[in-house]
């Protein structure tokens, strides 16, 4: 990660901290929720409707 993003959540407004840049427990589950659900949704309705 540059330097940059450690102390900038946006491109224009510094941080009062540093960011770890690690994902932590909840941000990780809501990554399974919002990505790899709908993925693997979409992929079993594809599936089902080649079949």
């Amino acid at each position: 990660m540059p330097d940059y993003w450690k102390y900038y959540y946006q491109s224009d407004k510094k941080s009062g901290k540093k960011i770890s840049g690690r994902v932590n427990a909840n941000s990780f589950n809501l990554l399974i929720i919002n990505f790899v659900v709908p993925i693997c949704f979409a992929y079993g309705k594809y599936i089902q409707e080649t079949s």
